[in-house]
């Protein structure tokens, strides 16, 4: 409780003991047991900060409570108790099974209050601290700025001895992050040695040869980001596909099926791409690339393998071949070259009329359809230019920022780890 100046009232002072009283510590009215309670009839106290003296029964004096607060320090210092609960605490007691260092694992606490929890919580009496006073003065030591030099200097040299060992055994991930995580202790500990500096840096510049878990699951992030801009970039460029469709229409290329494959090969890429981003799909995107395939074999077939299609084909392919999840990119160049001339080939074997032919003077291009309107076509693919152009420019820019991010992103942190490490002499 707190008072009207903020001074702090403790309402429950638990157990008290006369020391002077000949009655011994054990009591037998009351059998009531709860976790985390105090335990009655046989024993009078709190299991899991009973001293090992209180639970056998024997003579206590000042350094049982030495014993209680050494365990609610740890428990303050890791926040898990350092005692089992209920039952089982009291057999743990009585055993010495009082292991502060094992206890509280990877948790980090300064070594001086670690040192104070280990003396506090000796098996006997005689091996604690003497008193409360005694425990709180280094407590209050530490919070003061007051540093066991020589024991933070014997911590980073075992440390120091852990990260060599583990250095040692080979270049595994597990091995490494063991001998970063003590060499960066012993750093830590004794900022004035320069060999766990040196190791620290070392580490930190020469990557391992095997590649972290974590790792790859953040280049995989990265990827995703970079996968989802280029993504809402094709699609900006499949509708610009999609508005030449009704000009070449009306230009004279009025091939029944066209106005309809497009579309519906169009809403298929943004499928795709939506199972992909959205849902994680991992086919997703080759679903869309196989689509932009078709797109890019139709405009071949309506209007000449080597007018239109090449410099779609060739966006689109520099489009999938920059992510990985579209596969090998050896087998997505073969796939968009093969969109591209795989009409040529058909006009050759005589499947489809030829689409381009040659006089003596002359290149004839005969794209299909009844008739042809220059008054469209020929401003259309001007049009195409420059949209080819500005397409191709948002799709580099764009991946562009994504690059330039990670990278700063990179260098951030790189510059970050560099301070962490004083320069060595």
């Amino acid at each position: 409780m707190l008072g009207d100046y903020g001074e702090v009232y403790v309402l429950d002072w638990g157990i008290a003991r006369v020391l002077a009283e000949a009655e011994g510590n054990r009591f037998g009215d009351i059998d009531t047991f709860g976790e985390g309670q105090t335990l009655a009839g046989q024993l009078l106290g709190t299991p899991g900060y009973m001293s090992p003296e209180q639970v056998r029964g024997d003579e206590i004096d000042a350094r049982t409570d030495v014993f209680a607060l050494g365990c609610i320090l740890f428990e303050v210092l890791v926040g898990t108790p350092l005692l089992p609960r209920g039952k089982a605490a009291l057999a743990a007691t009585i055993a010495g099974a009082v292991d502060v260092r094992a206890k509280r694992g990877d948790i980090e606490i300064a070594p001086e209050l670690e040192a104070t929890c280990i003396a506090a919580t000796k098996l006997e009496r005689g091996d604690r601290l003497a008193s409360a006073r005694i425990l709180a003065d280094k407590i209050q030591a530490y919070l003061d700025g007051d540093r066991d030099v020589s024991l933070r200097r014997k911590l980073a040299e075992t440390e120091l001895v852990v990260a060599k060992q583990a250095l040692a055994r080979g270049d595994s991930v597990d091995d490494r992050r063991v001998a970063l995580r003590a060499a960066s202790r012993a750093l830590a500990l004794a900022p004035d040695l320069e060999e766990p500096a040196q190791l620290v840096g070392k580490l930190m510049i020469e990557p391992p040869s095997e590649v972290p878990a974590e790792v790859d699951a953040e280049v995989l992030e990265i990827e995703s980001r970079a996968l989802a801009s280029t993504a809402t970039q094709g699609n900006r460029a499949l509708f610009v596909i999609l508005g030449f469709v009704p000009v070449l229409y009306a230009g004279g290329i009025d091939v029944p099926w066209f106005p309809i494959a497009v579309p519906l090969l169009a809403l298929v890429v943004w499928v795709g791409t939506r199972l992909q981003i959205r849902r994680g799909i991992t086919w997703g995107i080759q679903l869309s690339m196989v689509a932009n395939m078709f797109i890019v074999a139709l405009f071949a077939m309506l209007v000449s393998p080597f007018l239109v299609a090449p410099a779609i084909g060739g966006l689109m392919a520099t489009l999938f071949a920059l992510h990985r999840a579209s596969g090998k990119s050896v087998l997505v160049g073969l796939g968009f070259t093969f969109a591209i001339l795989g009409p040529w080939i058909l006009e050759l074997t005589g499947v489809v009329s030829p689409s381009l032919r040659f006089t003596a003077t002359e290149l004839v291009i005969d794209p299909a359809g009844s008739h042809i309107v220059p008054e469209v076509l020929l401003p259309m693919l001007g049009v195409y230019v420059i949209a080819t152009m500005a397409v191709a420019i948002a799709m580099s820019r764009s991946l562009a920022t994504v690059h330039h991010e990670s990278q700063r992103q990179l260098q951030m942190q790189a510059w970050q780890l560099r301070q962490l490490v004083p320069e060595t002499r």
